[in-house]
């Protein structure tokens, strides 16, 4: 399971939190911010293979108030 924080984090960016299945989410095995800038609402999030190499990347995706007045998808590897 994972969650995204994307407003008031330490880190002072979007923050990618993934919880252990094996211990039934009692325990992160990652906590760790990311490229992005903090947000209110200006993303929607993805899992994906984006290069097929077998690792799991971040789709960022952004809708409104982007710079190019067009929609962003920002893959973090």
């Amino acid at each position: 399971m994972y969650a995204i924080k994307t407003i008031n984090t330490g880190t002072k960016t979007t923050e990618v939190h993934v919880l252990n299945g094996a211990d039934n989410f009692k325990t992160f095995i990652l906590q760790t911010g990311t490229g992005l800038h903090t947000s209110v609402n200006t993303f929607d999030f993805l899992l994906g293979d984006y290069n097929k190499d077998g690792n799991i990347n971040l789709h960022a995706i952004k809708t409104i108030d982007t710079e190019s007045k067009k929609i962003e998808v920002h893959v973090l590897n």
